[in-house]
């Protein structure tokens, strides 16, 4: 089944189940009826789940689906054990024993979801302060809420406030493997499932401690809409189920994208639990009919104090994760600025980066009337060398030839590999003169090399230089550069080893 035919079949089941109790049927009715849409829903979900494990390829998240799977069928024959069979909600052993082999399922599976944490302290101190501020949310919601019944009214017997505080328990510890679940990283694919898949838990839980409240409360019966958020809840688990079994199976060879940043869905969760939490303080303090003490209403507030301090603490360290990020990219941004503009082979600037700095020094040339020169030089015979002495000498000539050209020029000056064996360096404010002069320096520099396979037969490195500048010899970058390309092939032609200046304003142009 498509999961968005399971997604339509479960906002249906609630919509149904909306519709249901605005009618408000006869208790006689809506119990079967509560008690038959939960077990279909089990069994639907269970059904589902199933199918989904078929189509996931990786075998933690099948086991993963596996026990979450497990974990809908033990939660509904808890339920049904209690309430359609007419066992004891509270007491009966092989019933609690069930109710807690159901969490203990879940828990199992959240904790089994693909994902990492991060790496740096920062993030794991993070996700440290949303399972504490989560925690103590849930601590304070629980004092409001069981309390008052528990500990507050009199005569309360010591098993029912002891089973009291063991959904509140289970409830906190399903919080933390939401908060775990949440805070791993995770490809992009896989956020819309686990959003559903903690909606259901977040449902599951929601009915639970409204169920077990209205029992210790002495309720005669569960409201209907309260006993209908399980199989909401169990439905969705399906859907996620059947959700990350499509987009797995459509992206799995190339969406691997991850967001940088800790799931902001574990913030979301603290803040609506201490949004929750200060709901209800409010509400207590103002109704006159509350029966929590004194005592455990300023315990309340300063929780919820403390709670708002370590959300803020929580900000502060996620500004400075982020800091940290943004100097990291920064620093990334900079290295594949300077990979883009350098040439691998000699760590020269590469071919493109030559021609924009062309460009940009010209402009400044004709702008502020200054002088621009460019050498044209290529390493003579090169072919014989790579032939005789193979590829790797050939790199390494190279390699020794960049590190001459740049220490023989000014820091100004820019020293580019144009390719294959040719060579370029932009004077700026240099004239054709001393362009020259620097021409010949860097070929005698260059003579001077010692390479132990040259040296062995008896060669030497050689380089042949053309020089162009403006104003002297051109008008514009194009004519620059061609003028010293073309004034180098004649120092080929007159025998290589040698530097020729371009000598007319037209060079190259014809």
């Amino acid at each position: 089944m498509h999961w968005k035919t399971t997604l339509l079949i479960t906002v249906l089941t609630a919509l149904g189940i909306t519709l249901i109790h605005w009618v408000t049927l006869q208790p006689a009715v809506l119990k079967p009826l509560a008690n038959g849409i939960c077990l279909l829903a089990s069994l639907l979900a269970l059904l589902w789940i199933i199918s989904a494990m078929q189509e996931i390829e990786d075998a933690r998240e099948r086991a993963s689906w596996f026990l979450i799977g497990l974990s809908v069928p033990a939660f509904g024959a808890f339920w049904f054990a209690t309430r359609a069979l007419g066992h004891p909600f509270i007491g009966a052993r092989g019933t609690d024993a069930l109710f807690l082999f159901s969490f203990v399922l879940l828990w199992a599976g959240l904790l089994m979801r693909p994902g990492r944490f991060p790496d740096e302290l920062l993030g794991r101190l993070i996700i440290l302060l949303d399972i504490l501020i989560s925690a103590g949310a849930a601590i304070a919601i629980t004092l409001q809420l069981s309390f008052p019944s528990l500990i507050s009214i009199p005569g309360t017997a010591p098993l029912l406030r002891l089973h009291g505080l063991t959904y509140p328990l289970l409830a906190l510890i399903t919080l933390i493997c939401i908060n775990l679940l949440l805070q791993r990283i995770t490809p992009r694919r896989e956020n819309a499932p686990r959003a559903l898949l903690v909606l259901g838990v977040g449902l599951q839980l929601a009915g639970g401690m409204w169920s077990v409240y209205l029992a210790l409360s002495g309720a005669g019966a569960i409201p209907f809409l309260c006993q209908s958020l399980w199989p909401v809840g169990f439905l969705l688990y399906g859907v996620a189920a059947r959700l990350e079994a499509a987009l797995q199976h459509r992206t799995l060879k190339f969406d691997h994208r991850v967001d940088p940043f800790p799931s902001i869905a574990g913030l979301l969760v603290s803040v609506a639990l201490v949004l929750a939490a200060l709901v209800l303080a409010m509400h207590t303090l103002v109704d006159p009919l509350t029966p929590l003490e004194p005592r455990f209403l300023m315990f309340a507030f300063f929780s919820l104090a403390g709670l708002i301090a370590l959300t803020l603490i929580r900000q502060v360290l996620t500004f400075e994760s982020n800091r940290q990020l943004y100097v990291s990219l920064q620093y990334l941004y900079g290295e594949m600025a300077q990979n883009a503009a350098t040439d691998p082979l000699t760590g020269l600037a590469n071919h493109g980066y030559f021609m924009e700095r062309l460009d940009q020094e010209m402009h400044r040339s004709h702008r502020y009337h200054h002088s621009l020169a460019v050498i044209f030089a290529d390493l003579d015979y090169f072919k014989q060398v790579n032939d005789t002495y193979g590829h790797h000498a050939g790199d390494l000539a190279l390699q020794k030839v960049a590190r001459t050209l740049e220490h023989s020029v000014r820091d100004v000056d820019l020293v580019a590999r144009y390719g294959g064996e040719e060579f370029v360096a932009l004077l700026p404010e240099t004239s054709l003169e001393n362009a020259a002069l620097l021409a010949e320096r860097l070929r005698f520099n260059v003579s001077l090399i010692q390479l132990p396979f040259l040296e062995k037969d008896g060669r030497r490195l050689t380089l042949s230089c053309g020089v162009a500048a403006y104003p002297e010899t051109c008008t514009s970058s194009d004519s620059l550069l061609r003028g010293a390309d073309q004034a180098m092939y004649r120092a080929k032609d007159k025998g290589r080893d040698r530097v020729i200046i371009a000598d007319t304003v037209n060079a190259g142009v014809h």
